[in-house]
């Protein structure tokens, strides 16, 4: 039988390794895939992982189901973290000269200025055929690239059969690729 978060939460408050990797195995994937669209780097993604469960762990009295649901919860964690290692980023960028070891991020080919403009149109129209998308397949679509949710996860939290979720995706899929297709006709003319 498969227990409800709040259950997990109780156990872990209660000092219950079990209940934490069992919540580790249930949202590891939704917050990796949060970090990694934070981040934009892997290994920086799996950290940020580490560290939410880690703090979850040491804080894990502090959680209350009547202000926030877990996954709210965890997800705002993981932002916090996300956003001090981007900070942490961007100062080593800058404070990199005054130091001795003098450590540079920059990448072996630096991108051309009309593939940095080519990839940001290509954000912004997908962005903008995702949000044209009636919010029963945006949702699913968004939750499945961007989060990592399996369709059974998507079922779980929607709570609708998979099924439901199996055929809203290919819709939305259908309807992206046609609308993305008519743009890059149009584009062409």
């Amino acid at each position: 039988m498969t227990r409800t978060d709040e259950e997990l939460m109780r156990d872990i408050a209660e000092g219950s390794r079990a209940a934490l990797t069992e919540l580790y195995r249930r949202y590891e994937r939704p917050v990796y895939g949060f970090a990694l669209r934070m981040v934009r780097d892997s290994q920086a993604a799996e950290e940020i992982v580490q560290d939410v469960f880690t703090r979850i762990w040491k804080a894990r009295d502090s959680f209350n189901p009547s202000s926030a649901s877990l996954r709210t919860w965890m997800l705002t964690i993981a932002k916090r973290i996300a956003i001090d290692y981007i900070r942490s980023r961007q100062r080593r960028g800058t404070l990199a000269l005054d130091s001795e070891e003098k450590t540079y991020d920059v990448p072996d080919r630096a991108a051309l200025p009309d593939e940095m403009a080519s990839h940001a149109d290509t954000s912004r129209q997908i962005r903008q055929a995702l949000d044209s998308l009636p919010s029963d397949q945006r949702i699913p679509i968004e939750r499945m690239y961007y989060e990592g949710l399996t369709q059974q996860e998507i079922a779980e939290i929607l709570s609708v059969p998979i099924g439901t979720v199996k055929s809203r995706i290919r819709l939305g899929m259908e309807k992206l690729r046609r609308q993305l297709t008519s743009v890059e006709m149009e584009e062409t003319l």
